[in-house]
């Protein structure tokens, strides 16, 4: 198992834990993950889902987001183009290619960005609607903080300790990410191979 899809399976299952504190009951099995290693296609928003996505390049989240319910414009496109309406990862590496080690923004951005980075995507149903929706989002914005984090988190990103995301490399580890997988909360390893 790769490190993204360690970090994809271990945000799933930490954030089912989150969700029942918050009084959602759901079902592992309907959050459905993708992870597209870079170069990476984009993948359609199937119907009747709603989605969270996000880039990567490297183990460094660059952009976090939502896709409502049937907008596969937004879940395919719009980050790909620094002209598309609303915020996108294109415009944000434009305009601070800094944040992600880049000395000048890509030429074609399109093309870097499929290249380059990698995606995790979660596609949930989307009759839990737009608060399960918006908790999954806040709750990956906290945990693996964006290079491009958006306008709610202004001025958060240096307030917070930054969360331990390293994945155990013990055999252990393995299990925990499968535990994950099945809806159960992967444990922390103490590095004795749990």
């Amino acid at each position: 198992m790769t490190w993204l899809e360690l970090a994809a399976y271990d945000a799933k299952a930490r954030f089912l834990e989150m969700a029942l504190l918050a009084g959602y009951r759901l079902d592992p099995e309907k959050i459905g993950v993708q992870v597209l290693a870079a170069p990476h296609k984009q993948t359609s928003l199937p119907p009747g889902t709603m989605a969270l996505y996000s880039f990567w390049l490297g183990q460094q989240a660059c952009k976090v987001g939502i896709a409502s319910p049937n907008d596969d414009a937004r879940f395919r496109h719009h980050h790909y183009s620094p002209n598309s309406c609303g915020s996108s990862l294109a415009r944000s590496v434009r305009n601070a290619p800094q944040r992600i080690g880049l000395k000048a923004p890509p030429t074609d951005s399109r093309a870097w960005l499929e290249r380059q980075l990698s995606r995790i995507n979660f596609i949930l149903p989307a009759a839990w609607g737009q608060p399960v929706l918006k908790l999954f989002e806040a709750f990956l914005h906290a945990r693996w903080r964006p290079a491009y984090e958006g306008r709610a988190w202004k001025g958060f990103e240096d307030a917070l300790p930054a969360p331990d995301l390293e994945p155990c490399a013990c055999p252990g580890a393995q299990r925990a990410a499968f535990a994950g997988r099945r809806g159960g909360a992967p444990s922390r390893c103490s590095g004795a191979g749990a």
